[in-house]
């Protein structure tokens, strides 16, 4: 072989070489490319509902951490937002909250999971991944799995058994991976309903019916196509909020402030006798028409004076007089409301016939908020 040709070989080799890293590293960065994340609210950091949750017993349920459900029968267990100590979050892909799941009773139910809207957000025949940061106690097994539930008049719901992994728990944080691949058939001749969903649960394995209290400490959960699990995908607090908020909204979550302030529509009836509506605006479309729910009643009104911080309690201020006593002769514990794009609430109620407008003020201690939840 001339030298030449040598030349030419090893010039020929490098230009493979190099296209070939091409490839890798455009393939790399696909891969890790954002919005590849199928589960909102991963890395734990919006908690609309509060940060804790105590001993609810047996039942499926949103508690605390937005776009988390808790599912439970026949065991007891608590739910909250934690934070990482300070310096540690590396330990845990990068994460500053984690979930804590204590349970107080075990059964072989419970767990944790999210509803992924749609069940068709992962095709047949797909392969997904699934990648989370955990720690607890230290042996405790903890099953991963996918359900697909095919909504109102749809078909039976149905658990994918060839897709349940299972991670051991240290005390230490660990990234735990898997991949699941969904049955090519497994929309074949399904009738799909309003509301459908795939669900990927967190809970103590059907073998395992052991009693005894257990804990799963979980963040940086991330479900992806593909079948490779890749660096978790980090997002702005703002984005995964409205994420959020498609499903869930609470007016008076981090208000910054002691309440909020809503202006009424008031329309006299008769005598002092009126109706009172307000608008609350919604940040963002709700995933669909929401459900209104309230703490309010009669008990909770404080006359002249506003609520203080974080006080259950509600006021009016009537413009140019301050805050105002009134007092109804009908209850505000009936106040209903509802719809898709903002929330239109109201009740019948006492108020001087010469008041046109005024507004409410609702402690942000008060249970105030619209669900649109799965």
């Amino acid at each position: 072989m001339t030298k030449a040709r040598e030349n030419s070989d090893y010039t020929g080799l490098q230009g493979d070489l190099a296209g070939l890293q091409t490839n890798i590293t455009a393939g790399d960065t696909a891969a890790r490319a954002g919005r590849k994340n199928l589960i909102i609210n991963g890395a734990m950091q919006v908690s609309q509902r509060g940060t804790t949750m105590s001993n609810s017993g047996a039942n499926s349920s949103y508690h605390t951490l937005d776009r988390w459900q808790t599912h439970g029968s026949g065991g007891t267990y608590n739910l909250s937002q934690q934070t990482m100590t300070a310096g540690t979050s590396n330990q845990a892909g990068g994460c500053s909250k984690f979930a804590r799941f204590s349970v107080i009773t075990g059964d072989n139910n419970l767990g944790l999971r999210q509803c992924i809207e749609d069940v068709e957000s992962i095709p047949a025949g797909y392969t997904v991944a699934v990648s989370f940061y955990a720690k607890g106690t230290a042996g405790k097994v903890i099953g991963t799995f996918i359900q697909s539930i095919f909504g109102t008049g749809g078909s039976t719901s149905m658990s994918h058994a060839g897709s349940i992994s299972e991670h051991t728990l240290t005390t230490s944080w660990t990234r735990y991976t898997s991949t699941f691949t969904m049955p090519s058939d497994y929309l074949t001749g399904k009738t799909i309903g309003a509301n459908s969903f795939n669900r990927l649960q967190f809970r103590q394995p059907e073998a395992d019916t052991s009693t005894t209290a257990w804990v799963l400490d979980v963040t940086g959960v991330q479900l992806e196509v593909g079948s490779v699990a890749t660096d978790f995908e980090h997002r702005s607090y703002g984005e995964i909020l409205a994420d959020c908020q498609r499903y869930f909204y609470n007016p008076l979550y981090n208000l910054g402030g002691s309440r909020g302030q809503f202006t009424l529509d008031y329309l006299v009836s008769s005598g002092n006798n009126g109706w009172i509506t307000w608008i609350v605006p919604f940040p963002v479309s709700m995933r669909a028409n929401s459900t209104f729910s309230h703490s309010l009643t009669p008990a909770k009104f404080l006359g002249s004076a506003a609520p203080a911080d974080g006080a259950d309690n509600f006021s009016f201020y009537i413009q140019n007089q301050g805050y105002a006593g009134l007092v109804g002769n009908g209850s505000i514990a009936n106040l209903g409301g509802g719809g898709q794009y903002h929330g239109i609430v109201g009740t019948y109620y006492c108020s001087p016939s010469s008041t046109s407008a005024s507004h409410i003020f609702i402690g942000n201690g008060c249970t105030f908020q619209f669900s649109a939840e799965l």
